[in-house]
């Protein structure tokens, strides 16, 4: 039985929001901030809202999080939160091997203890982050990324599939607006338009890379 249907239409649209269960966790979401906020002389927690549906975000922008946090734990600790709201995600491979190795909140609860944060202590809670590794940690650190065993057997055999497996690979890696067109059709990109290429354009160098073997 779908029970939302028989609520009210007015308590419906609430239902769908998903309002139902956020009031349910906000006591316990309430509690877990001023936790938070107690604990703040002996180590800093902070929430961090990923972007998912942008690749470049997604992928560079948590790890120069993650690489601050680090660094800033040589004098206080710095444990950060990473807050994936539900949206479309760039690519949903990075956002699952991004949940093994972070703590990580979603769905009603992540919603939910983010927007306390930023009502509650935005300065205190909220990591605003840089969008450039300045301090250049990534070659300090190193990436937190890692393949599973299964996963690099998975890419042996596809590279096997294509006669690639004792061969060298070139990545190219060529930007265009469909993207940003397809998922936000609301909003003008035109602004990266200077970041797009044609594929075509890269076709000779290709044939000639793959000519040398």
């Amino acid at each position: 039985m779908n029970l939302k249907s028989k609520l009210p239409t007015k308590l419906q649209k609430y239902a769908t929001l998903g309002v139902f269960p956020k009031l349910l966790l906000l006591p316990f979401a309430l509690g877990f901030i001023a936790l938070i906020l107690l604990l703040r002389p002996f180590v800093v927690i902070k929430f961090f809202k990923v972007n998912p549906w942008r690749i470049g975000h997604l992928l560079a922008e948590v790890e120069i999080v993650r690489l601050n946090a680090l660094e800033a734990s040589k004098t206080k600790k710095h444990f950060v939160i990473y807050y994936f709201p539900e949206r479309r995600l760039a690519n949903r491979f990075i956002a699952e091997m991004w949940q093994r190795v972070l703590p990580t909140v979603g769905g009603s609860w992540g919603w939910l203890t983010f927007a306390v944060c930023l009502k509650v202590a935005r300065e205190k809670l909220i990591y605003d982050p840089s969008h450039v590794d300045q301090l250049g940690l990534w070659s300090t650190y190193g990436t937190s990324l890692r393949f599973s065993q299964d996963e690099i057997e998975q890419g042996e055999k596809f590279f096997t599939s294509i006669n690639c497996a004792d061969h060298n690979y070139v990545c190219l890696m060529v930007r265009d607006p469909t993207y940003l067109k397809t998922i936000r059709k609301d909003k003008s990109f035109s602004f990266h338009d200077f970041r797009d290429a044609d594929i075509d354009s890269y076709r000779q160098a290709a044939e000639r890379l793959t000519s040398l073997g």
